[in-house]
């Protein structure tokens, strides 16, 4: 079983986004933001191999119907999220946690 672990700034892209799902859309579309966010870490932790590399060690995982990434590095049996990062956002804005971790 592999351990997942959050950089703190990844903990805080997921607050704002679900936030401001719930206060755009409501309690259900942040609902199905999360389920579709758990269902992409579910993705990660089955087999992290399969999701493309972004860089050297970090890959992707999109969140389906969302325009979210989840960016995460993986090595041994420990999986660290580095950020949930939105698309249209500066796609290197979280590379410096890289270095955290």
């Amino acid at each position: 079983m592999r351990s997942l672990i959050y950089h703190p700034g990844a903990k805080t892209d997921l607050a704002a986004a679900i936030l401001f799902y719930r206060r755009e859309g409501g309690v259900r579309l942040s609902e199905r933001f999360m389920r579709r966010v758990q269902a992409a870490i579910d993705k990660i932790l089955s087999d992290p191999t399969a999701c493309p590399e972004v860089d050297v060690g970090i890959r992707r995982q999109r969140v389906w119907k969302f325009p979210f990434d989840i960016i995460f590095t993986e090595a041994g049996d420990k999986v660290t999220i580095l950020a949930a990062s939105h698309q249209a956002r500066d796609p290197d804005y979280w590379i410096s946690r890289k270095s955290d971790e």
